[in-house]
């Protein structure tokens, strides 16, 4: 059974060289780790399934205009690492599945046993992507932007 939450936050381990994952509900919360070599598989797959056959040029404009208020309020900063106590613990994470369904997104997260899903609008999938691309970059991963790199591979 998948434990649904409404807020996701990412942020960096040094200790760990891993991001971590808290998804925050009413009454709950969950974090998980993403591996650097988890997280640059998860970028592009995610990207492509939200743009499908969309041009590159539309995607990235599409990017673009989902991201640019988070730019401006500063997205890519970084919260404290979360409390550990009272969360559900996913562990590193195996698995991240996301599908969509007339007009909805959802990400499922696995880990140790148990599931944590996000669901939001196209929109905040886009928001995902770039606070999560962000997040790497600040640690210094230098994993590239799909929809940077889509319009790149296209020239």
């Amino acid at each position: 059974m998948t434990n649904w939450y409404s807020l996701i936050t990412f942020g960096y381990s040094d200790s760990e060289d891993r991001l971590w994952v808290r998804l925050t509900a009413e009454d709950s919360n969950a974090t998980f780790w993403l591996s650097r070599r988890l997280v640059s598989r998860f970028l592009p797959d995610v990207y492509g399934g939200l743009i499908g056959d969309q041009s590159k040029e539309a995607a990235c404009l599409e990017h673009e205009q989902a991201v640019a208020e988070l730019r401006a309020q500063g997205g890519d900063s970084s919260p404290p690492s979360p409390k550990l106590e009272g969360l559900l613990s996913l562990g590193l994470i195996s698995t991240i599945r996301f599908s969509q369904n007339e007009g909805s997104y959802s990400m499922i997260f696995e880990g140790n046993g148990d599931s944590a899903g996000f669901r939001c609008d196209r929109k905040a999938v886009h928001r995902v992507l770039e606070a999560l691309w962000s997040r790497q970059r600040a640690v210094g991963w230098g994993l590239p932007a799909p929809w940077a790199e889509a319009l790149v591979n296209d020239q």
